[in-house]
C-alpha cells in the first residue's frame, strides 16, 4: 500500500508551481488595513454623533420658555424684569437668568447709561447657589450717581462653580 508524502507547498517556488514562474505573489494585507481603517472612522464618527446627541439633548433641557440667549456667553439665558424688588431707592436693573451649569456662585456686572449713551456708573451683583435650568433674580441696585440712568446694559454674567 502507498502512503502519500505531504510536501510543504511554497509558493514561491517555481519548481513546485512552474505554471506562476516569474509571478511574484505577496501577502494581502493591504484589503485587512482598509477595512480596519474604515471600522475605526466609522466608530469615531459613531462615538462623535453619540457625543453631539448627548450634548444637545442637555443643552435642550436647561432652557426655558420665554428667555433668550445673552448674546456674550451663551450658557445663560436672560430676561428683563420691570419692577425692582427690595429697597431701591435710586432704581435698579433687574434680570431673570437661567444658567445651563450649577454654579456656587453668578456674578454680574451692570452699566447704567444715560439716554445718550454715556455710562454713569458700573453696579455688580452676585446670586449664591445656582442650580442648572432654574431660573433666578440678579438685580443691580444703583447709587446716587447712577439715579439719573434711562438704560441699562448687562456687561458680565460669570458662573463660578
Amino acid at each position: 500500500m502507498e502512503t502519500e508524502e505531504s510536501v510543504p507547498v511554497n509558493p514561491y517556488n517555481s519548481q513546485q508551481f512552474p505554471r506562476y514562474q516569474g509571478t511574484v505573489t505577496k501577502p494581502r494585507y493591504s484589503m485587512a488595513i482598509a477595512l480596519i481603517l474604515v471600522t475605526l472612522v466609522a466608530a469615531a464618527i459613531g462615538w462623535g454623533k453619540g457625543l453631539a446627541d448627548y450634548s444637545s439633548m442637555i443643552d435642550g433641557r436647561w432652557r426655558q420658555a420665554g428667555y433668550t440667549d445673552w448674546l456674550m456667553d451663551s450658557s445663560f439665558q436672560t430676561k428683563v424684569v420691570e419692577a425692582c424688588t427690595g429697597s431701591a431707592p435710586n432704581g435698579c436693573g433687574a434680570y431673570m437668568v437661567v444658567s445651563k451649569f450649577d454654579c456656587s456662585e453668578v456674578r454680574g456686572q451692570m452699566a447704567f447709561e444715560t439716554e445718550a449713551g454715556k455710562t454713569l456708573e458700573y453696579v455688580d451683583a452676585r446670586v449664591a447657589n445656582v442650580k442648572w435650568g432654574q431660573p433666578f433674580l440678579l438685580q443691580f441696585n444703583a447709587t446716587p450717581k447712577g439715579a439719573a440712568a434711562t438704560k441699562i446694559k448687562l456687561l458680565d454674567l460669570k458662573c463660578i462653580r
